[in-house]
């Protein structure tokens, strides 16, 4: 068996980053930059207030105070979107929005609560430092800086700076085609009867509903019976519609795993096949005809947690991120740990706060069938090592559950 992070690494040397497609940016939401986006013009492209106010010339009211106010004639004023065409003279002052143009020879916005106006006159009662309440041309962004990276996720926030700089179509990476199998004769469709020996299907919509977090939607869905052939059949089906995919079930030794035989006999090269990791041991990772298949485990909580560990990373990649993932944090256990084998466990926790401490409490339930606690968590204790014990409040590895 491998190591979770020489599995990791493998499945890096495997994955490539999708092509790029062009696409409106209100429709870009999510995606990935395949360009880097630059500043046509600086930003702010101009000197214009932050506040609704009045631009004078801060030596005007240099000594003013309580006991001394200082009264400026109003002479004009300047709204958003017009521009200043008179200067402010000594003594005086221009009336001025938020986002207006800030008038030649001013040098600070008195703030409107901050005065008293009146007969076209303003009182002011306290010295104001030049630059107040304004924003100067380029103080964020000069001509030509990269505003955008590549490889920038399209946030509200990116979007919304990409349209700051004019831009209204944006090179990104496509996202991927997703096939998702389902193994297990045992699997009812949820909202059919059910036999004695039958479960209903959790896998298929948990899965789905993990890559719709993601932002992927092109997800097909397959299930099939564990039969040998038909799932031969349905992988090589899914490879001819995905760009990646993902079975469940059918990845071990058992005698009706057939997912292993079904990626050899299709001449694909399985990688790896078993990590050292509690849960998600049986978890295959091979390519067919360059494209990554992922054969996840069949329990429910397994199924989830490799596919936060191994499958959500390479989908990342393709999508054009080339950030970090599995980030971890140290964090104080509540609780006392025991593991028996020196496999990596990750144990479904809770993480909370005691003042500038953040805490781990382990959830109740803990088996890979058990979906209630993964439900609860928000975090996974990385438990590495050798069989042991880790004692209360002692530092442990977390890798907090982000599905996007």
């Amino acid at each position: 068996m491998i190591s979770f992070r020489e599995a990791q690494a493998i499945i890096f040397e495997h994955i490539e980053q999708l092509p790029r497609e062009e696409r409106f940016l209100s429709n870009a939401r999510n995606f990935f930059l395949a360009e880097e986006l630059r500043a046509p013009f600086p930003i702010p492209r101009f000197d214009h207030s932050a506040v609704d106010g009045f631009a004078i010339r801060s030596k005007d009211i240099k000594n003013t105070t309580d006991k001394t106010p200082v009264s400026l004639r109003v002479i004009n004023t300047v709204k958003t979107g017009q521009s200043a065409t008179d200067a402010v003279y000594a003594n005086c002052a221009i009336r001025i929005f938020t986002g207006a143009t800030l008038p030649q020879a001013a040098d600070t916005v008195v703030m409107v609560e901050d005065v008293v106006f009146e007969n076209n006159t303003i009182r002011v009662s306290a010295a104001q430092k030049a630059n107040k309440n304004i924003r100067r041309v380029g103080e964020e962004f000069a001509k030509d800086a990269v505003c955008l990276p590549c490889s920038t996720r399209l946030t509200p926030a990116a979007i919304g700076l990409a349209a700051t700089l004019g831009m209204n179509r944006v090179q990104v990476h496509r996202k991927p085609r997703v096939a998702v199998l389902i193994t297990g004769s045992e699997l009812v469709e949820p909202g059919m009867p059910l036999s004695e020996a039958q479960i209903y299907d959790s896998n298929r919509f948990a899965l789905v509903a993990a890559l719709s977090e993601l932002g992927i939607e092109q997800v097909t869905t397959h299930t099939c019976q564990d039969d040998r052939a038909a799932i031969r059949l349905q992988i090589e089906s899914a490879l001819r519609e995905a760009d990646i995919v993902i079975t469940s079930g059918g990845a071990s030794v058992g005698d009706v795993d057939y997912v292993k035989p079904a990626i050899l006999e299709l001449g694909g090269t399985i990688h790896f096949d078993k990590v050292a990791i509690k849960p998600g041991k049986p978890t295959v990772f091979a390519t067919v005809s360059g494209k990554p298949v992922f054969g996840l485990p069949g329990n429910p909580v397994s199924a989830l947690v490799t596919y936060l560990l191994f499958v959500m990373p390479a989908l990342l990649k393709m999508l054009g991120d080339v950030g970090e993932s599995n980030l971890f944090r140290s964090v104080i256990l509540n609780g006392t740990l025991t593991k028996r084998s020196s496999r990596t466990e990750f144990v479904r926790a809770k993480l909370s706060h005691e003042g500038n401490n953040a805490i781990a409490t382990p959830c109740i339930g803990q088996e890979s069938h058990m979906l209630g606690g993964l439900v609860t968590a928000n975090s996974l204790i990385v438990f590495e090592g050798e069989a042991g014990t880790l004692p209360d409040r002692n530092r442990v590895p977390v890798l907090p559950i982000q599905w996007s």
